[in-house]
């Protein structure tokens, strides 16, 4: 909110602001989500941040007529104008919206959005680290296709975080983790790395399958992994990667 109004101050010295005659401005809010699903005229998404908030830090008790109908922020409901498409807003999408929270008390849905962002060509970045001594076998699949983190390798992270573009993703509510893809793109500048921290070894590769290659012989079971970063495009739990960069603890 912006209020304007005489500046004073109270009994005690406390300053106060009386907006009798004055104004008080309701403001646009942003929100950010995943989309999991469609309904006419709305989006259902997972919510990741609501005014620069992490939704994981939000009580959203009272939203509804009925706490049955209180907004959840795995299943946020966001209406969306007949003027705006939502045809690249498929399940697992990142998007951002602006706009206004349904008045208190009367969701769903629980958010009246004015514009829709769509991040699916929006740089990406990703990165996960692990407490000493890391972690000895984060990647459930790891090839020249594909490494994937799961869900359980993800939760056992000290800090991990997928940035996309101003939007901010929880790695953990990916439900099948997240997939590290190759980018097949020939304009696109890559670079691949594995750093060998006790060492103070750095190995550098040109191409994804080279990196996977390295990781299989390194991860021999008693090596760890302690970080893994990573850049690129996302869409649907994937993330298509231009840098990779494994920090092992060897």
């Amino acid at each position: 909110v912006w209020i304007s109004g005489t500046l004073g101050t109270d009994s005690s010295g406390n300053p106060t602001l009386d907006a009798t005659a004055g104004t008080a401005l309701l403001l646009p809010t942003s929100g950010a989500g995943l989309v999991t699903g469609t309904a006419s005229g709305s989006l259902i998404v997972t919510l990741q941040e609501l005014g620069d908030v992490a939704a994981s830090s939000l009580n959203f008790a009272g939203t509804g007529p009925t706490s049955g109908q209180d907004a959840s922020a795995s299943a946020y409901s966001v209406s969306i104008p007949s003027s705006i498409s939502t045809s690249a807003a498929t399940a697992g999408a990142a998007v951002g919206f602006r706009g206004f929270v349904t008045p208190f008390g009367s969701a769903p849905p629980d958010f009246a959005a004015a514009s829709l962002i769509n991040y699916s060509q929006t740089e990406t970045v990703f990165d996960a680290s692990w407490t000493s001594p890391g972690i000895a076998a984060p990647f459930s699949l790891l090839s020249g296709s594909e490494l994937l983190l799961s869900p359980a390798t993800l939760k056992a992270s000290a800090h991990d975080v997928i940035r996309i573009g101003g939007m901010t993703v929880d790695p953990a509510t990916l439900s099948a983790g997240l997939e590290l893809l190759p980018d097949t793109s020939a304009s696109t500048e890559q670079s691949f790395a594995i750093v060998h921290a006790k060492s103070d070894t750095e190995d550098n590769f040109s191409t994804f399958n080279d990196l996977a290659t390295a990781l299989t012989a390194d991860l021999n079971g008693t090596t760890t992994v302690m970080q893994v970063m990573a850049q690129g495009a996302y869409a649907t739990g994937a993330l298509t990667a231009d840098h990779v960069v494994v920090v092992l603890n060897d």
